[in-house]
């Protein structure tokens, strides 16, 4: 069985060897299995990788990695294999970046376009200049952060999205998002939120616009890590809300007593697969080594419950309800630090 992406491969190999073998003494190769194609061609120090792919579709993408000394350049993405095959010619002719970038738009797209994007914002927001950073995450995707002592933004394209998100930190912790439209408004936002540092209650009257939710407030009254946990609570009380398994309604109603019991706000609430976890974690992604209650939903009615804290562990089954047993565990969970 031929998948698309080898043929779009082959046909690419074909087009190379073409147009650009006959003119060079070049070396060109085609490497795949499955889904998985990619064809090489290199001349001397120059070289360049193209990736096959398809889109939903089946639109053909060209992922090129276009490389110096096996040191990587610039990356092109393009659904044209005639654009792909002019572009790797070029960059064999040992042109630079520069006239690649005048001659093939797409070469490095997200990259210039961030780099745009920070010009915008410094022109606005000057004192950003030593806090800004283009960090490669690699194929082509690209993050602008900009920062200050404890707030950050990063900015960054998803798929095929011609508007950038923007996401704004505040000690690391995501506070809310926005798709930049508009390259201004996204500037002003930067610039209140880092430069001059304005409180997420005075963002929401001067940015109508942004959708700030409740977790911001908890940081704006010197409460992050109260805020985080009652935001993770909420989190997993719609994560069982949204799921049709039997045990849903009494899982729903224990998360219920124990947030009446104020446990939302000093613990963590997490989940793994439809496993509940609690645990002292300061941000989402347990470590093994942290202390944490696991609540297993065994059937309609019965859960097996594990306290692990440190090398101890103990865990009993009972019903899916509140106990004095499962309080002495939680009680326990509570009294090792916030990590």
């Amino acid at each position: 069985m031929e998948f698309p992406e080898e043929k779009f491969a082959r046909q690419l190999y074909n087009e190379m060897s073409r147009q650009i073998v006959p003119r060079r003494s070049v070396q060109l190769s085609i490497q795949g299995g499955g889904v998985q194609w990619h064809c090489s061609i290199s001349l001397v120090e120059r070289s360049a990788t193209v990736h096959c792919f398809t889109l939903s579709n089946e639109t053909p993408e060209f992922l090129t990695f276009f490389r110096s000394s096996d040191q990587e350049i610039a990356t092109a993405r393009t659904s044209s294999m005639e654009s792909t095959v002019r572009a790797v010619s070029q960059w064999l002719d040992s042109d630079d970046l520069t006239r690649l970038y005048e001659s093939f738009p797409f070469v490095d797209h997200l990259k210039r376009r961030l780099l745009s994007i920070k010009q915008t914002v410094l022109q606005c927001a000057p004192a950003l200049e030593n806090g800004s950073e283009l960090k490669y995450w690699g194929s082509g995707i690209y993050y602008l952060w900009l920062r200050n002592r404890t707030r950050s933004a990063r900015i960054s394209y998803y798929g095929k999205n011609e508007a950038p998100d923007v996401i704004c930190h505040w000690d690391d912790c995501e506070l809310f998002k926005f798709r930049g439209i508009d390259l201004q408004f996204l500037a002003n936002v930067i610039k209140r939120w880092l430069c001059d540092e304005t409180q997420p209650s005075e963002m929401r009257k001067e940015f109508p616009a942004l959708s700030i939710g409740k977790l911001a407030d908890y940081y704006e009254a010197g409460k992050p890590i109260e805020g985080e946990f009652v935001d993770s609570w909420d989190h997993i009380e719609r994560f069982y809300d949204e799921r049709n398994f039997p045990p849903r309604p009494r899982v729903l109603d224990l998360i219920h007593h124990l947030r009446s019991q104020g446990y939302d706000r000093i613990l963590r609430a997490g989940q793994s697969m439809f496993t509940f976890i609690l645990s002292r974690s300061r941000r989402h992604g347990l470590r093994l080594d942290q202390s944490c209650i696991y609540f297993e939903f065994q059937s309609e009615h019965e859960m097996r419950v594990s306290l692990k804290i440190g090398d101890t562990q103990k865990e009993f089954v009972t019903e899916i309800a509140p106990s004095q047993v499962l309080a002495t565990f939680l009680n326990q969970l509570v009294e090792s630090p916030v990590d």
